[in-house]
């Protein structure tokens, strides 16, 4: 095994045990120094994006509901009266999957 150096983080005990206690229901198997670290991963990737967009100039397509933004290639599903529909951003709309 290859050392890797580490530096310790501080969070408020209640939120750790919380992401703890979630992690043992849902993913018994993962450590949470793990998960913390694929979780930095992801955000620093997204952010990272986000950013090479805003200076590109070019805007993010997608779909404003309300206060969401719905990024394109975004998949949706919803459910009312025990009907199940899914639906897809494309561009600035939402449209059935297979359109």
């Amino acid at each position: 095994m290859e050392y890797e150096a580490k530096w310790p983080v501080y969070l408020p005990i209640t939120d750790l045990l919380t992401l703890e206690f979630h992690l043992m229901d849902t993913r018994p198997d993962m450590k949470l120094d793990a998960f913390v670290a694929q979780l930095v991963k992801r955000w620093l990737a997204a952010e990272t994006e986000r950013l090479a967009l805003r200076k590109s100039g070019t805007a993010m397509q997608g779909f404003q509901w309300k206060n969401v933004f719905l990024p394109d290639g975004t998949s949706l599903r919803t459910s009312y009266s025990n009907i199940v529909e899914f639906a897809k951003v494309h561009g600035k709309a939402i449209l059935p999957p297979y359109s």
